[in-house]
């Protein structure tokens, strides 16, 4: 088929072999078909001339009489007038066992019907013989008397009438054929634009994906659920997969870019002052009786120390942002308020805070279970609770975990609301509420909406040290457990940090 096509100057694709394949099928089970159709009345149309010319043989057998001659040593043959049994294309002759006709109807003229190729018949035949340029169908059917043959009786018919009916067969099958052909193909060549449709679309979207990198176009497709529904499926659900690797190596560049930026810019102000001070600490040990007084010395080295731990604390933030980014949010399911009350010395420790910060745990909360990282949990807390410490020292400030919901959120008109990674959407279920409050400045209200964003810290800091990472890295924390931060402030009257975590009530009965 494909070297046919490409003989014929066409493109062998496969919706043209397709085609040519169903109209060549179809065809052929036609040409069978007619065939078998043919051959049936063919036969039919040569059964009816044989039974016409047995009848017809024997109602001349049963008007023949034959007798008995003295004279003669053969039977005589006493015969009706045969010329009533012939027609137009009946022809009838009557020949003794020596060969001599002895009766012929007139419409045989001058031709005369030979015996069998075999000789006189001893029972009745069927054959075919040609006199001159046309056929006859002849039937022979021997005369009996005592059991012995006195002649035999030739019924012959021409083939022409036959013959020409079953040459108009012919041609009325081979025209059928010709329309059905083009009819065959045309339908063909239709159900295979029809069927290869979603093909060629899946081909297209494919090449302009391949083309542009845009993966996120699919195939429309209405049709029933079988073999090329299911690959018009699987071929958008591939491109969805492959749109979402996409997306998420983009994201995954995003994020290597951001935390190269976000290294290069928190690491260069307490480089720069560590530097500083160990070229004033070099200078002043290469020149002791010039450099500065001992005790001058050990400020010097207490701010080299204070500016290592800065760069410890920086690059245990970043570190932290890359690990969220990184990980899975998975985990087995455990009791959040069990946790923290474990916890809570090594919180407090690293955060900084009072060691008489007390963890207030509601009676609803002893059912909750959480299913994110605890180290994710903690470090949030960590964070919230250095911020409350840092902001507002000497002043109380509490945590408390309860069951609650982001729904329920409420806050005076004069206390200003932000909320990480976004404002929550209409949610039901179970969620696990952490309050950390303080009493300290507060934050301004024009500074709430930019105030998870990083390296960025407000008007009223008062010379406080830090990075303006903290809350950024809350906010990232918080994106990848599925929870969400509320902050709420009013300036000179504190802060209330909200953490909601997704949660399960647990049956402890």
């Amino acid at each position: 088929m494909r070297v046919f096509l490409s003989r014929l100057g066409l493109r062998p694709s496969f919706r043209r072999r397709l085609a040519l394949t169903l109209t060549a099928v179809l065809l052929a089970l036609y040409a069978a078909v007619a065939t078998v159709l043919y051959l049936g009345f063919a036969a039919r149309e040569w059964s009816r001339l044989d039974a016409s010319l047995a009848r017809t043989a024997v109602e001349i057998a049963r008007s023949t009489r034959v007798t008995e001659s003295l004279a003669l040593p053969y039977q005589a043959i006493l015969l009706p007038d045969v010329d009533v049994f012939s027609f137009p294309n009946t022809f009838i002759e009557v020949v003794r066992p020596d060969g001599r006709v002895v009766a012929r109807s007139l419409n045989l003229g001058d031709a005369v019907l030979p015996l069998p190729p075999k000789g006189v018949p001893d029972t009745e035949e069927y054959y075919t013989v040609r006199i001159g340029e046309a056929g006859f169908r002849v039937f022979a059917l021997p005369l009996r008397v005592n059991d012995r043959i006195a002649g035999t009786l030739l019924v012959a018919a021409s083939q022409a009438p036959v013959l020409e009916t079953l040459a108009g067969i012919r041609r009325l099958l081979v025209l059928a054929g010709a329309i059905l052909a083009v009819g065959v193909a045309a339908q063909a060549a239709a159900f295979a634009r029809r069927a290869l449709a979603p093909a060629e679309a899946i081909a297209r979207v494919l090449e302009e994906a391949a083309r542009t990198g845009d993966f996120s176009r699919r195939i429309p497709y209405a049709g029933p659920e079988d073999e090329i529904g299911r690959l018009v499926v699987l071929t958008n659900r591939l491109l969805s997969r492959v749109q979402e690797a996409q997306a998420e190596l983009e994201e995954a560049l995003a994020r290597e870019r951001q935390f190269v930026g976000d290294v290069s810019h928190a690491l260069r102000t307490p480089l720069t002052a560590l530097r500083g001070n160990a070229d004033l600490l070099s200078r002043a040990l290469q020149k002791p009786e010039d450099g500065p007084s001992a005790e001058a010395l050990r400020e010097l080295a207490d701010e080299i120390g204070e500016d290592v731990e800065r760069l410890v604390s920086l690059v245990d933030r970043l570190l932290s942002l890359a690990r969220a980014a990184s990980e899975s949010a998975a985990s087995d399911p455990f009791f959040v308020a069990d946790h923290l009350e474990a916890a809570w010395e090594g919180i407090l420790r690293r955060a900084g805070a009072p060691p008489a910060t007390r963890l207030e745990v509601a009676a609803d909360a002893r059912r909750l279970l959480v299913r994110v990282p605890a180290w994710e949990l903690e470090e949030v807390l960590v964070l919230l609770l250095e911020n409350a410490a840092k902001y507002a020292p000497d002043r109380p400030l509490g945590v408390a975990l309860r069951r609650g919901s982001p729904q329920t959120a409420d806050a005076p008109d004069d206390v200003g609301v932000v909320w990480a990674p976004e404002a929550p959407g209409a949610s039901d279920g179970v969620w696990a509420e952490l309050d950390v409050w303080d009493e300290g400045p507060g934050i301004p209200a024009d500074e709430l909406p930019r105030i998870f964003r990083r390296f960025v810290r407000g008007r009223a800091t008062g010379g406080v040290p830090g990075s303006g990472l903290g809350l950024a890295l809350v906010r990232d924390l918080a994106r990848h457990m599925g929870a969400y931060v509320r902050l709420a402030s009013r300036p000179g009257s504190g802060t209330r940090a909200t953490l909601y975590l997704p949660a399960e009530e647990a049956d402890l009965a």
